[in-house]
């Protein structure tokens, strides 16, 4: 590979990450202005409490190798939501990184909402 290659592909590399880190802000600015405070929040979860029909939503959730950051915060989002009749479907598709079970175990552990498949071989999900 040429030194003009070489350079591009770098160039590519720190383009993607500039521009991830701007997508990040931008949604960062995002939640802070259109996310419930405690109150807003507290009156919304009331409302749901009072509703009689709520139905199921059922997240399905593709795993393989994820990065432990991603997964943790993918989980993480699904467990904070105001609307609490949920299930999280996480199939993993045989990671071989050291970090996903462990950590598909904790959260599967921690609420019983959370439903974990280790599937034995590798499906290309």
């Amino acid at each position: 590979m040429g030194r003009a290659s070489k350079f591009g592909v770098a160039f590519e590399t720190a383009s993607r990450g500039q521009k991830q880190r701007d997508s990040s802000g931008r949604y960062l600015e995002w939640i802070s202005t259109f996310d419930y405070t405690d109150s807003q929040r507290a009156t919304v979860k009331a409302r749901l409490d009072q509703i009689s029909k709520r139905p199921k939503i059922s997240v399905l959730m593709p795993v393989y190798n994820t990065p432990k950051q991603l997964l943790e915060e993918a989980i993480a989002s699904v467990h904070g939501q105001i609307y609490d009749n949920w299930e999280l479907c996480i199939a993993d598709d045989h990671s071989p990184a050291a970090w996903v079970r462990p950590i598909l175990e904790k959260w599967q552990a921690r609420d019983n909402r959370i439903k974990v498949v280790f599937r034995g071989s590798n499906g290309h999900i």
